[in-house]
């Protein structure tokens, strides 16, 4: 045989999935295999074992247990290796691998076509099942199906990786990355692969549906700003965004789709990246749109958006509804086929989930909900199966929308704390007597605090790190001349140097359990602080209290008393006073943040604590109580 003729039928093998009715002699088959015994094997063991079965009823009672495809073809060829010696260094499941491999080959050379299946059930009762109705020993390993038949399609060949991105001397000399393609697919190609691997998302009617949907959807879409669309399968709907003043960005799963869109469509990116993990900083996008991707992703997706998402940022999401027309149809599907068109894929993974209003509410903590629509798909045919469907959808529509915004707890914690004027009135008298005439106020936020400061013969200096808090801070103080706003970050020496050494005073309540190194923090407040002058401290304290409302404040810490202590005094600090503030408020964030697991503290919670504030500091006043929901710390910064 000539070397281009044994290359020509390398090329020209292919994965067959669709194949003629015509029974395949068992003397082809005997010829198939005696190829397949010439492939290497460890130690000449031969340890390969093949079953092929044609009879119906046997090849639809191993279906149940493997896997539906081995219907598609006249003849299934069970293939299995000896796995007596146990070889950790998998020797029985290569040598039989390379006799597959034979048999595939030779397959092309006469006239048949085959394909390999490893995609099937991997449960042992299955695979114990598989071989006690092909009577093969306990010793013997399923390792690949193989279907074989006379090819009913002749599909184009596939696309291969250039030797130079898997092929190298001696050792790999660049970074290996995904290869570019010179053959693009078309969108009827693209089309047609989703249709075999997503049968239930593409419909007949998904055009028509499109149309209407994207048409909606773009009225809810921001008219300025980076717009993330996560998965955005074969971009039907995307090919519609608007894109005047916006960046729109597309993501697959698959490379090739990946490609494919940033060919097609006119967009700023077209990525390839797992919805588990965006390739984006946090608080970077304006606004992600999920058209079905939730139906696909649910546990991984939204907190994926949610981080990517700056603060007040805008989702967009299309979900499949439970219990709608389409819904039923799957099920049906469902019970009918036993998800065999449902196998896992590079593209897809995990089956189609539908969703109730209730349901999809549920997994958007943290987002604000501000409209939600139901809506259908196409109009229905005349007629009166139609007229039922229109009937039905009326009550049950195919589809939820929900616009949502994300919620930046912190912002409205500060408002809802602006709220407790007795809480806020009792913590400045708590630190009153300790204030002098230049106070700075570090981490001002939106001026809880800030408000009871302000005196006509003192300066007072407000400081923050985010520029809305700044702008807000600015224009509530703007007729008061002795009030300065600066933004400045505690944690960065170099942005503290224009406030080095001129205070008397340095207020910081709630603060530095916000900052990651307190240790710095602390440093740089002592620097800041004239000789004498005093630290006045208010942070979250007893660690047992940590928990979710912690973390979605973005808190770092709480404190305990002498852990506290001892930070300050490592930075030449001089304790003057130590004690718990807010006893009875304790048992409520205990509640709230560890037992019950709550994002924010409710509005009505906030203003029935607020009402009892006052005789809370009247028992306070009396009693010395053992612990706190606060620590008040007062410090300071000896002359010499």
């Amino acid at each position: 045989m000539k070397k281009e003729h044994f290359l020509k039928i390398i090329k020209n093998r292919r994965s067959i999935r669709r194949f003629k009715k015509k029974k395949v002699p068992f003397s082809l088959l005997e010829k198939l295999f005696k190829a397949a015994r010439w492939a290497p094997s460890a130690c000449n063991q031969q340890p390969w074992l093949f079953v092929a079965v044609d009879k119906k009823n046997l090849l639809k009672r191993l279906a149940q247990y493997s896997t539906k495809k081995i219907l598609w073809a006249p003849v299934a060829v069970f293939c299995f290796t000896n796995n007596k010696t146990k070889d950790k260094n998998f020797a029985h499941i290569q040598s039989t691998s390379a006799a597959i491999e034979n048999a595939l080959l030779y397959a092309v050379k006469i006239g048949l076509s085959a394909t390999w299946l490893a995609g099937f059930s991997t449960k042992k009762r299955h695979r114990k099942n598989i071989k006690r109705a092909l009577n093969v020993p306990e010793n013997y390993l399923l390792q690949a199906v193989l279907i074989i038949g006379f090819a009913d399609q002749s599909p184009p060949p596939p696309f291969r990786k250039p030797v130079s991105s898997f092929l190298f001397r001696n050792k790999v000399s660049k970074k290996l990355n995904d290869f570019s393609l010179k053959r693009q697919w078309s969108i009827k190609k693209y089309k047609n692969y989703l249709d075999k691997i997503m049968p239930v998302y593409l419909t007949r009617y998904i055009q028509a549906r499109e149309k209407r949907l994207t048409r909606f959807i773009n009225s809810l879409l921001p008219k300025k700003g980076i717009i993330l669309d996560c998965q955005s399968f074969y971009g039907a709907y995307q090919k519609s965004f608007p894109k005047k003043g916006r960046a729109v960005i597309l993501t697959n799963l698959c490379f090739q789709a990946a490609k494919f869109l940033s060919s097609e469509i006119s967009c700023r990116l077209s990525l390839s990246s797992s919805p588990a993990k965006l390739p984006f900083k946090n608080k970077a996008i304006d606004c992600c749109t999920l058209i079905e991707t939730v139906n696909y992703f649910p546990s991984s997706v939204i907190g994926e958006v949610r981080r990517v998402l700056k603060p007040k940022g805008k989702a967009v999401l299309l979900v499949k509804r439970k219990f709608s027309a389409s819904y039923w149809a799957y099920q049906l599907n469902k019970l009918l086929h036993n998800h065999a068109y449902l196998q896992k894929t590079e593209y897809i993974k995990g089956r189609c989930r539908y969703f109730t209003s209730q349901q999809l509410k549920e997994k958007l903590k943290g987002f604000e909900i501000k409209k939600s629509f139901l809506k259908n798909s196409q109009q229905t045919k005349k007629g009166i199966g139609g007229k039922i469907k229109i009937i039905y959808k009326k009550f049950f529509p195919d589809f939820i929308i929900f616009e949502v915004e994300k919620k930046d707890i912190g912002q409205d914690t500060l408002w809802r704390v602006r709220m407790m004027k007795n809480n806020n009135r009792w913590v400045f008298e708590q630190i009153k007597p300790y204030l002098g005439k230049d106070v700075l106020e570090v981490g001002s936020g939106i001026g809880n605090i800030s408000q009871f400061l302000v005196h006509p013969k003192k300066k007072l200096i407000l400081t923050d790190i985010k520029e809305e808090y700044l702008s807000f801070l600015r224009k509530r103080f703007a007729a008061n001349q002795n009030v300065t706003v600066f933004a400045c970050d505690i944690a960065r020496r170099s942005s503290c140097k224009k406030l080095l050494v001129k205070n008397d005073t340095v207020i910081c309540i709630n603060v530095l359990e916000h900052i990651k190194n307190d240790n710095q923090a602390l440093k740089n407040i002592y620097k800041m602080l004239k000789k004498n002058g005093r630290l006045v401290l208010v942070v979250p304290a007893l660690k047992i209290l940590y928990g979710s409302l912690d973390k979605k404040l973005g808190h770092f810490r709480r404190y305990q008393k002498k852990e506290l202590v001892k930070k300050l005094k490592r930075q030449n600090f001089k304790i003057e006073k130590v004690c718990y503030h807010n006893f009875v408020s304790s048992f409520g964030w205990f509640i709230n943040s560890r037992l019950l697991n709550k994002e924010i503290m409710s509005v009505f919670q906030v203003k029935l604590v607020d009402k009892f504030i006052p005789y809370f500091a009247k028992i306070e006043k009396e009693v010395k109580i053992p612990f706190g929901l606060s620590l008040i710390v007062i410090a300071r910064k000896p002359n010499d």
